[in-house]
């Protein structure tokens, strides 16, 4: 199992359990030293981008999630998004810019 940060759509609900086809609880969760910043694929997704305050913060959740949750979620965000592991251990998909 993953624990998996999620932002952006995946907080809601329903697109959760839409994805991952199965009713996924989530832990709100404050991710320090982030933030999310500007404007992406000419849309309202804002990078994440990591930094050395403590005082920057993305309010976001912890969901667990499967291998086969990780597959299903690969497909949902594509190849914009990349899996990212932390230090603390947390898996999230961060933009990948080089697409």
């Amino acid at each position: 199992m993953y624990r998996l940060f999620v932002y952006g759509t995946l907080m809601d609900q329903d697109t959760r359990n839409q994805v991952l086809q199965r009713d996924v609880s989530m832990n709100s969760y404050k991710m320090s030293y982030a933030k999310l910043e500007g404007l992406i694929y000419n849309k309202n997704y804002k990078t994440v981008e990591f930094t050395q305050s403590s005082r920057d913060v993305i309010y976001g959740g912890i969901i667990m999630v499967s291998d086969d949750d990780i597959i299903r979620l690969d497909r949902y965000e594509t190849s914009m998004y990349k899996r990212y592991t932390t230090r603390s251990g947390l898996t999230m998909y961060v933009e990948n810019i080089e697409v």
